[in-house]
This record gives C-alpha cells, sequence and structure tokens, in this order.
C-alpha cells in the first residue's frame, strides 16, 4: 500500500516533469515562475517549488488544525464583523427569520395541547 509520502513523491515528479514539457506556463503550484528568457527551468527551481508545496500541505495538514472551540470563536467573530459591516444583510436576516416565525406559528396556532391534536 503506498503511503503518502509515496504519493506526494509521485505528484511532485509528475508537476516536476509537466513543468519541464511546458516551461512557458507558469503553474498554479510553483512558486517561481518559468524564466523570462523562455528556457527551461532548473532543478534548483523545481525542487524549492516542489519543498514549498510540501510545507503548504504540512501547514494545513488534519494534525495542524485548529481545536475546534477557537474555530468557532473565530467563525463567531467573523459574523459579527460581517453584521456590523453590513447592517442592511442584518435587517433582512432579521425580516426573514420574523417571516418563518410568523408562518410556523400560523401552521401551529390554537393547536389543541393534547396528543390526540397531531393526528
Amino acid at each position: 500500500m503506498a503511503t503518502s509520502e509515496d504519493v506526494a513523491s509521485a505528484s511532485d515528479a509528475a508537476v516536476a516533469d509537466w513543468a519541464a514539457r511546458h516551461p512557458h506556463v507558469v503553474h498554479a503550484a510553483s512558486a517561481a515562475p518559468a524564466p523570462a528568457h523562455g528556457g527551461q527551468r532548473d532543478d534548483s527551481t523545481i525542487a524549492r517549488a516542489a519543498q514549498q508545496r510540501q510545507q503548504r500541505r504540512a501547514r494545513f495538514s488534519p494534525a495542524a488544525a485548529a481545536h475546534w472551540w477557537r474555530q468557532v470563536r473565530v467563525l463567531a467573530w467573523r459574523e459579527g464583523a460581517l453584521a456590523v459591516r453590513n447592517p442592511a444583510d442584518l435587517a433582512g436576516r432579521l425580516l426573514v427569520f420574523c417571516w418563518a416565525a410568523i408562518v410556523v406559528g400560523a401552521i401551529f396556532f390554537n393547536m389543541p395541547s393534547d396528543v390526540n391534536g397531531f393526528t
């Protein structure tokens, strides 16, 4: 069974091979653009780009993920900042929530409190 390192090195080799065959294209994952003179990228540039991709993968690996409570705090802060910056969006959401509450309340209005009321 292939390990993630085998897959990563095979992927890096495939990217390096593609970059060698297409020197005029700037690869999106590559940190270094193609040489201005139209020549081939040298091995050190390809190796540096592969190393930077591996560093980015390691930085966003599940082991480096933030604790769930920190994610909740950050997302709540972000949502609060968006609400403060865009009050029209906040008012629109409030109107939609009120409308949904009125519709659900109308459905269940004057319903008997015993179980037979649900049949």
